[in-house]
């Protein structure tokens, strides 16, 4: 939704944007932890370059509430692909 958004704002219609997240999860002593989560982020957006969106992609995720939760503790990691 932050990316939906950000390109919103930034004037940019997206046709679509899918965005799935794979975990890494440690555990220890009986106690699980999630400790890295790959986001994978596709969107077709006319008119859009792929270094804008690599930036807008950035701006989204410093802005992005739940990442802003989760991001204490755990690293993020964003691979996103212009389609």
């Amino acid at each position: 939704m932050a990316l939906a958004s950000t390109l919103k704002k930034n004037g940019y219609n997206p046709v679509q944007t899918e965005t799935t997240a794979t975990i890494t999860m440690m555990s220890e002593n009986g106690n699980n932890e999630i400790t890295h989560m790959l986001l994978h982020v596709r969107a077709e957006v006319p008119g859009l370059d792929n270094a804008a969106f690599q930036e807008l992609i950035s701006a989204a995720d410093e802005h992005c509430p739940v990442s802003n939760l989760l991001r204490n503790g755990l690293n993020i990691e964003i691979d996103a692909t212009l389609i």
